[in-house]
């Protein structure tokens, strides 16, 4: 049976298989939990960004977005790079002439 090329010790399989349960056990209970809370969530963020312009300035509020989109973004190489092959190099190729 191929298992696609994972090679691995039983107690590595197990070591992952556990971990993979424990995280998507976390990941539904997040998501049960903000699907419970979208509409208080919703109603308070509604209210904060309606106050925004009020108490403050609108740099603020483009400031806030900049920041979540890098934060986000730094977020996402994380993940694409953690979820790498091993022994892949992280150097980019060189060019060829």
């Amino acid at each position: 049976m191929d298992c696609g090329g994972a090679v691995g010790t039983g107690q590595s399989v197990l070591r992952e298989g556990t971990a993979m349960l424990v995280m998507a056990s976390v990941l539904s209970y997040m998501v049960l939990l903000m699907r419970k809370q979208a509409h208080y969530i919703k109603s308070w963020l509604e209210a904060q960004v309606e106050s925004v312009p009020n108490t403050g300035p609108t740099f603020t509020m483009a400031l806030l977005a900049f920041v979540l989109v890098i934060r986000e973004s730094i977020e996402t190489v994380f993940s694409l790079v953690s979820a790498r092959p091993p022994g892949t190099s992280s150097t980019p190729m060189p060019h060829r002439q």
